[in-house]
């Protein structure tokens, strides 16, 4: 399940707190951003996902729209709900 669950494309992967408290401390020291990128359990990129561009390998972190930020907050009461 875990293997079907990591693999997942993101829009079938809401729950990005599955895997905490995550990889541990000394596994990820002295990866790049890149790596940290791959390492990450899948979920969806609303949800402020830093992605790794296979071209160019740079990363870059995917953000919503403000005005669907500011909704969440006003209906939710929370940036992440």
């Amino acid at each position: 399940r875990m293997a079907l669950f990591r693999f997942a494309p993101s829009q079938f992967a809401y729950g990005r707190a599955y895997a905490d408290p995550g990889w541990a401390p000394e596994v990820l020291d002295g990866m790049t951003e890149a790596q940290r990128a791959v390492l990450a359990p899948p979920y969806n990129n609303r949800l402020e996902r830093t992605v790794l561009d296979e071209a160019t390998g740079d990363t870059t972190v995917v953000t919503r729209a403000g005005f669907k930020k500011d909704f969440d907050k006003t209906v939710f009461g929370t940036t992440y709900f």
